[in-house]
């Protein structure tokens, strides 16, 4: 559907036709604009990639040159939610262009989009091509699963997969390797809590018939995020240091977003692991959610804000650290950010998104972890637009509800 709509709202121009001569000085593809798209671009448009069309040659970007300026100028491509100009926070591996980087494509579009040389493609290549993980110790392995897209054009789902962990471990990287990556729009790992949570998980996979079991706002069952990922992402690091402990015999929940874009419909991804016996630092995964919430209906901007310490929510009163942190509101949700009210009256904004997209889930690692002390208060605030549905929306996670819920990685001080 974005590509049809890239070439609907766009002159069709010839693929094939030359770009004018560069004057001298002037802003040029080859010079100016393919380094940017390499950065932050190619590693999904490019043949083949989940971007479903190729951003990887000067022609393929002058062919859609005006939508290709729409989508930056709006800050909808590339997908990094969260505010990475510095003024709330900046995160590590952050595909957000800076206003540099858009003003060069505003200039180089306003002033006739010229090639310049050399002639060439920009390939994956010439970046070094697709990373991959070292040290790998452990792999999940989802069955292959034909998504359904009958009734709708996403299609989330949750499968029970043992790693096959012998010991306690910690989780320090991963990469997912989608067979059909065309169709996998992201996936986010749970770890059960408890053995009661992996009873019932049993209960929901033995409950539908096929690989795993339909799961749309969360797994399911009580549940702990381990870790995310997006196309475009290669291996995903936690900080240096630092890792997710994973307990010994007992499943994890791999959860699939598939997404109606591609040629078949069938995947199996998998994921290898990096699992770790001692870390310098444990990452205490935790949620923080606003569940006694209620939405009018035809309300264009309705807030709802929560503050709370930690100690609320978990068996901790000690000072904390906030590695990396996950906003989460289903569809209805248009923005949401993240601040620390401290004791002694200052705050700081952890994630600040004003214009949340539910098919991007991400987490974000800031690059400079926030302290929490056991004083200080986290506020959580949603705002909704709830103009298309006639009802009152509630807390849940069914399709038709709603959530204001943020997920954490954080190190505790001891």
């Amino acid at each position: 559907m974005w590509l049809l709509w890239l070439i609907a709202c766009n002159p069709m121009k010839s693929h094939g036709d030359s770009g004018p001569t560069a004057a001298p000085g002037a802003l040029t593809y080859h010079e100016d604009v393919a380094p940017i798209l390499r950065s932050h671009c190619e590693m999904c448009h490019q043949e083949g990639g989940v971007g479903g069309f190729s951003l990887s040659s000067y022609d393929d970007v002058r062919w859609i040159g005006d939508a290709v300026l729409d989508a930056v100028v709006s800050r909808r491509m590339p997908p990094f939610l969260a505010d990475n100009s510095g003024e709330c926070q900046t995160y590590a591996d952050a595909s957000w262009l800076t206003e540099d980087e858009i003003s060069t494509l505003q200039d180089w579009h306003g002033a006739g989009m010229e090639e310049g040389g050399p002639s060439g493609s920009s390939t994956i290549d010439e970046i070094g091509g697709p990373e991959t993980l070292e040290g790998v110790t452990h792999t999940l392995s989802v069955d292959a699963y034909d998504a359904d897209f009958a009734e709708r054009p996403d299609d989330y789902r949750c499968f029970v997969v043992d790693p096959g962990l012998e010991v306690e471990g910690f989780l320090t990287a991963f990469e997912a390797k989608p067979s059909n990556p065309e169709i996998a729009h992201h996936l986010v790992i749970f770890a059960p809590v408890d053995d009661a949570a992996v009873s019932d998980l049993v209960g929901l996979d033995d409950g539908e018939a096929g690989p795993g079991y339909s799961c749309f706002g969360g797994p399911g069952v009580m549940a702990t995020v381990v870790a995310t990922w997006g196309p475009g992402r290669a291996v995903s690091e936690f900080p240096e240091g630092a890792g997710v402990r994973l307990q010994p015999s007992r499943p994890l929940i791999v959860q699939m977003h598939y997404s109606d874009a591609g040629n078949t419909d069938l995947d199996a991804t998998i994921i290898d692991l990096r699992v770790e016996a001692e870390v310098e630092h444990e990452l205490t995964t935790w949620f923080f959610s606003n569940n006694d919430f209620t939405l009018p209906p035809s309300d264009p901007s309705h807030e709802v804000v929560m503050s709370t310490s930690a100690s609320e929510f978990i068996e901790y009163e000690g000072d904390m650290e906030i590695f990396a942190i996950l906003p989460h509101m289903h569809k209805l949700g248009t923005s949401i950010s993240v601040q620390v009210d401290r004791e002694d009256g200052t705050s700081e904004c952890v994630v600040d998104i004003s214009r949340w997209d539910f098919n991007w889930q991400m987490t974000y690692t800031l690059n400079d972890p926030v302290y929490l002390g056991a004083g200080d208060q986290i506020r959580l605030s949603c705002t909704y637009d709830t103009t298309t549905v006639e009802q009152t929306t509630y807390f849940g996670d069914g399709t038709s509800d709603e959530m204001c819920l943020l997920g954490m990685y954080t190190v505790l001080s001891d």
